[in-house]
């Protein structure tokens, strides 16, 4: 397929192509320096804080983005970093955060969930580490200054698994729910080799990994005869209602773009309410830069986390 991608979006697509060589390297040093380029918004409160994630007490760092501005009690919304559960960090995310925080406004939390090793940290852990990130946010929303009765949830990439997996966990566990949820560039099977999309654009990263390299070893810890839990894979999950509102943001360069749109489809099929955008002439998880594309996606989510916690429409 030719990639003609958007205006500024070149050194993206170039910097996720399998090759290494000098003009990808600097590809993605050129990202890198463009990520970088984003100003943490004047006013913006950034918190850091250790909070349990399990029953033995294990602790993980929250990041907590507070808006100047915020007013009295604002909604909130766990965020979750991508990087195929083996990567990824808190300064992930930075700008993505700053970005919803600054337009709804909200107070935007993102966890440092653990990293799986393909032995003994694997799924279900990160998961929970997550979950319990989740309790935790509801139980403390009002001590942070929020709204116990507006909380979100969204993610990227693998963070966007995880925050479906939440979401699906919580449904099942009677835990707390979501207001909205919206999932961005998400792998949500171990199938998506067998979609369009995955042929189409094999030459990027997303799109060189096989279920047996990228998904079950990976974040599943490998095979053991039993299906794939729903709470990993989305996907898989025969019975999507009762779930929350949602947003499922697809990119047209993607490997996982089919994955994404056919659960967005099964989402409405189960009559879970569901917004559909698929960003045109970009790859996966686009708007880690800043740039007019990036910020139209985030103006999008803003409206829609505004409508369904029944805030004012966001105006620049």
């Amino acid at each position: 397929m030719i990639c003609n991608p958007c205006p500024g979006f070149e050194p993206v697509m170039l910097a996720a192509r399998k090759e290494d060589t000098p003009e990808i390297q600097a590809a993605k040093a050129e990202l890198n320096r463009l990520a970088d380029q984003f100003q943490i918004p004047e006013g913006m409160k950034i918190e850091d804080r250790m909070i349990p994630v399990d029953e033995a007490g294990t602790e993980r760092n929250i990041r907590i983005f507070t808006p100047a501005g915020a007013g009295e009690k604002p909604p909130v919304i766990m965020s979750l970093h991508g990087g195929g559960w083996r990567q990824g960090d808190l300064e992930l995310d930075t700008f993505r955060c700053c970005a919803l925080a600054e337009r709804i406004p909200a107070i935007v939390i993102t966890v440092d969930y653990r990293l799986v090793d393909g032995k003994e940290i694997v799924y279900p852990i990160p998961l929970m580490d997550c979950y319990h990130a989740f309790c935790w946010i509801f139980e403390h929303a009002a001590e942070l200054g929020g709204d116990p009765e507006r909380i979100g949830l969204t993610g990227n990439s693998a963070g966007a698994n995880l925050a479906e997996g939440v979401s699906l966990y919580s449904r099942d566990h009677n835990g707390p729910r979501s207001v909205f949820t919206a999932l961005v560039c998400p792998p949500l099977s171990v199938d998506f080799t067998k979609t369009a999309a995955y042929h189409q654009w094999y030459d990027y990263k997303v799109g060189k990994a096989t279920p047996q390299l990228f998904a079950e070893p990976g974040y599943l810890g490998g095979y053991n005869g039993y299906p794939v839990p729903y709470y990993a894979f989305p996907m898989y999950c025969q019975d999507l209602a009762g779930l929350e509102p949602h947003m499922v943001v697809a990119a047209e360069y993607d490997a996982l773009r089919d994955d994404g749109l056919r659960y967005a489809n099964r989402l409405l099929e189960h009559g879970v309410q569901c917004e559909i955008y698929c960003a045109a002439r970009v790859g996966h998880c686009y708007n880690r830069i800043p740039h007019p594309y990036s910020d139209l996606l985030h103006d999008l989510m803003a409206a829609a986390f505004q409508r369904e916690f029944h805030m004012e429409p966001y105006r620049q």
